[in-house]
C-alpha cells in the first residue's frame, strides 16, 4: 500500500521511508526497465479549437497533458489521426501513412 505524502512521493504502508520519484520506481529496479512504461493516448474528434477551449477551462487536464502524463491525438472528419498535442496548446500535423 502507498501512502502520497507531501505530494513528492510515497510512503509504504502506515511508515515507512519516503519514495521519491515512484512513477520510475514502477518501471525500473535501478538498472534496466522491468516493462515498457507506457504513455495514455486520447483520440479525439473534435476541432483543435474546440479541444484548446477545453484545455483553457480545465488547468488540471492541461497540467496533465503539458507536462506529459497524457497524450493527445486530433481525429478528423474523416476519422483520420491528423495532429498530435505538443504543449501551451501548440499542436503538431502527423501522418499515419
Amino acid at each position: 500500500m502507498h501512502n502520497i505524502t507531501a505530494g513528492i512521493g510515497v510512503t509504504e504502508g502506515y511508515s515507512g521511508h519516503l519514495r521519491t520519484g515512484l512513477p520510475w520506481q514502477s518501471v525500473s529496479d535501478g538498472h534496466k526497465l522491468q516493462h515498457t512504461p507506457n504513455i495514455l493516448n486520447f483520440i479525439i474528434e473534435a476541432s483543435i479549437d474546440a479541444i484548446n477551449e477545453v484545455l483553457k477551462k480545465n488547468q488540471s487536464l492541461r497540467n496533465l497533458v503539458d507536462n506529459g502524463w497524457l497524450k493527445l491525438l486530433q481525429m478528423d472528419d474523416e476519422g483520420i489521426i491528423a495532429n498530435r498535442y505538443k504543449s501551451n496548446l501548440n499542436w503538431e500535423s502527423i501522418s499515419c501513412m
